[in-house]
């Protein structure tokens, strides 16, 4: 469901009462033309509409793509050879790989917006690799990749930084391998931007044993940080909009920075900027680093997919998940009418529509005076950011959960004469 609001309609300003003000939407205070106190009383019976859908969704998926998600997805050969035995198992990477590929066709993600880079990975520019300088290839796991661990990001080369030399480079990270763009419910080709990515994943197969200095490691520092700043960037052009990085990796953090707190705190820098991180360990990973990652990016824990034939279908579950998470329940408070007159907000009302063309239902939605007010299951409650000088409408976690399960779902405003009163 996409985000916006238009107005329609008459008049809807409101009369003001006892020398208070009309709060107008826009954030100001004062009546129409600054006189407080006096409206018109028969425009405030003139009806204002406006229809709105819940806020866009914006996805940065960073997906790693190291060596070892060549080893089974059932976990059998960890930390041995790439899965030897690919006609009866899978690997990590197809299993996960099949899982991104089944979110981007599944009607639950559309009107989603997505963007994608793989790590390490030179595609779309060199530098997102974290391999060690050319001639310096012998240190093994972890080491030799952009400096020794523990540095600060954004410190010179040589100290184990995200930016640490030209193979942990974050502006080469923050470039995506597709654009953002929305997804749609209608299959490839037709939805160009499945189409999109269902082509980089077939093309972004992570290096074997014949890979030319292919890369064993995890350079999370510069592939979050990568995600990060293009995320933040995105949000600050598009403050209406939820912007979301989801982190998906199967193993700790293994060349360039890998010191945990210097990496949850790209995570924390961005959640202050708006922007959430989720964080998904896939092949049964789990460790305190990937939940340090998440908890700083304010999703709490990171999620976890067991090392399983099932972990295909349990990715696209997390994914559809993290979806609905995002996918926050708050509608801008409609400005004013097409007429430019102000609305006062004690005469909105929100309607809850649903159903297919033709045979629309519409329930109205009952007001509360805060989150502590909102009722549980089947209640369809909503409430104002700041009942004084609101923003935004909040639908109550009961309605937002109907509201987000229902892909038939519409909300209409309106203002009229009618005032609203707390149902608790």
């Amino acid at each position: 469901m996409n985000g916006g609001s238009s107005s329609t309609g008459g008049a809807g300003d409101g009369p003001a009462s006892g020398g208070t003000s009309i709060i107008s939407l826009d954030g100001s205070n004062g009546a129409t033309g600054g006189t407080s106190g006096s409206s018109d009383p028969d425009a405030a019976c003139a009806s204002s509409t406006a229809t709105a859908m819940l806020k866009t969704v914006n996805m940065m998926i960073m997906f790693d793509r190291s060596g070892s998600m060549n080893l089974c997805g059932d976990s059998t050969e960890s930390g041995g050879p790439p899965c030897a035995d690919p006609d009866t198992k899978s690997t990590r990477w197809l299993l996960t790989s099949k899982a991104l590929a089944n979110f981007v066709k599944d009607p639950q993600a559309a009107d989603l917006r997505v963007a994608l880079r793989f790590f390490p990975d030179d595609n779309p520019l060199p530098g997102c690799d974290g391999y060690a300088d050319q001639g310096n290839l012998s240190g093994g796991m972890g080491l030799c990749f952009g400096g020794a661990p523990g540095g600060v990001a954004g410190s010179p080369a040589g100290n184990g930084t995200a930016g640490a030399g030209p193979n942990c480079d974050v502006n080469a990270c923050t470039q995506p391998l597709v654009d953002i763009g929305p997804l749609t419910a209608d299959p490839a080709p037709m939805d160009a931007q499945e189409q999109k990515i269902l082509d980089a994943i077939q093309s972004s197969t992570p290096p074997d044993s014949t890979t030319v200095t292919r890369n064993p490691g995890t350079p999370t520092s510069p592939a979050l940080q990568g995600a990060a700043n293009w995320a933040t960037a995105y949000a600050a052009a598009h403050p209406n909009e939820k912007t979301v990085i989801v982190l998906i990796t199967d193993g700790n953090p293994s060349g360039c920075d890998t010191n945990p707190t210097n990496i949850a705190n790209i995570a924390a820098t961005a959640n202050m900027a708006g922007v959430s991180t989720y964080v998904i360990g896939v092949g049964g990973f789990n460790s305190t680093v990937l939940n340090q990652i998440a908890a700083a990016g304010g999703t709490m824990t990171a999620f976890t997919v067991s090392a399983s034939m099932d972990s295909s279908t349990e990715l696209l579950s997390q994914l559809v998940a993290i979806k609905g998470q995002a996918l926050k329940c708050e509608l801008d408070v409609p400005k004013s009418d097409t007429a430019g007159k102000e609305i006062d907000p004690n005469f909105i009302q929100v309607a809850y529509e649903t159903g297919p063309d033709g045979m629309r239902m519409a329930t109205e939605l009952g007001f509360v005076t805060g989150a502590d007010q909102c009722g549980a299951a089947p209640e369809k409650d909503w409430y104002f950011d700041n009942p004084t000088a609101p923003t935004q409408i909040i639908l109550c976690p009961a309605a937002c959960d109907s509201i987000k399960a229902d892909q038939t779902a519409s909300l209409g405003i309106t203002a009229d004469c009618k005032t609203h009163v707390s149902i608790r």
